[in-house]
């Protein structure tokens, strides 16, 4: 719990800026005005993420996520079947050196940022003040992927640093990009919702009524804004597919699977199969109701919000209360 309100802390004071962004823009504007979200959502999730991740402001974690973009870009523009070939990553083409000159980029800074908190950590010990221990409660998560890297498995299959890089790039996949592209189609859906949109607002304002202080149970009475998310989450997962490596031989339904087989579920024939929900979006959306639903395991088994299975992704907390806490305050 301890955890969950200093991360409601840091929603909250990196929210401040964006709102005020657009209530200064509206108030230039004379009150209505077009605004392309999608760049300062994702703004607002790598300021969560810095602020929690790497205990420094949008500022200072703002290099490593505009790398890690660029390298998003550079694999995603690959061809699919030339970028699984481990002989076409060794050649030096002009792509490949593009991917391996931000990937060692990416490595030295987030091995900076970890080199810094753990000689802020030592200083820590000597000089334990209010603001020390402030900076070390909204480090937690760096310094338990710096504690635990010195105890790497001997599965894992690498270094100490690579565990820190790899985890780092996990939780800004996982966790910066996921929520940002969540709240976006959720805005959107509630823009072109106004039904809704009225009934989200109506019951923030119930919630809010008599609060001086917005706390963890604020937004877990949204129950609206809880709706609407889980179905964007449904309508517009931000992962696209499961893939999956088929370690041992195995038959799925008719199909014989034999070991070392690439199997990839697409994540929309799952969220969309009128057999599973029994309404078709458009109308789910509109009506927020599903006539005659199917028992609750089979959706359960059907839904995979997270990319991964029902809700096990990593960086599930932070998309989840990110894009909850952010739809909630716009």
């Amino acid at each position: 719990m301890e955890k969950i309100k200093v991360m409601i802390e840091l929603i909250v004071g990196a929210s401040v800026p964006l709102l005020e962004a657009w209530e200064s823009m509206l108030d230039d504007a004379g009150g209505s005005k077009e605004i392309d979200v999608d760049g300062y959502l994702r703004n607002f999730s790598a300021d969560v993420i810095a602020r929690a991740c790497f205990g420094s402001d949008f500022t200072t974690g703002e290099e490593i996520f505009h790398k890690l973009r660029q390298l998003q870009k550079a694999i995603s523009q690959q061809d699919t079947l030339i970028g699984l070939s481990a002989v076409w990553k060794c050649l030096p083409t002009r792509a490949n050196r593009e991917i391996q000159k931000l990937e060692q980029e990416v490595r030295l800074l987030i091995l900076n940022v970890a080199k810094e908190h753990s000689r802020g950590s030592s200083s820590n010990n000597n000089n334990n003040d209010d603001n020390d221990c402030i900076k070390t409660k909204h480090n937690s998560f760096l310094r338990s992927i710096v504690n635990s890297s010195r105890h790497c498995p001997a599965s894992y299959g690498g270094s100490a640093e690579d565990y820190i890089v790899d985890n780092c790039k996990n939780i800004y996949f996982a966790g910066h990009e996921t929520a940002a592209v969540t709240t976006t189609w959720c805005l959107m859906l509630l823009a072109t919702h106004p039904a809704w949109q009225d009934r989200a607002r109506a019951e923030a304002l119930e919630v809010c009524r008599g609060c001086t202080k917005l706390d963890v149970d604020v937004p877990r009475r949204l129950k609206t804004i809880t709706m609407v998310i889980q179905e964007t989450l449904r309508l517009y997962p931000p992962a696209s597919l499961i893939v999956r490596e088929a370690l041992t031989d195995f038959k799925l339904g008719a199909l014989d699977v034999p070991r070392g087989t690439i199997v990839q579920t697409a994540v929309a024939m799952l969220h969309l199969d009128k057999d599973v929900w029994a309404r078709t979006p458009a109308s789910s959306v509109r009506t927020g109701s599903r006539t005659a639903p199917p028992q609750r395991a089979s959706r359960r088994t059907c839904t995979c919000r997270s990319g991964t299975g029902p809700g096990s992704a990593r960086g599930r907390t932070w998309r989840w209360w990110s894009s909850r806490w952010c739809s909630f305050a716009c």
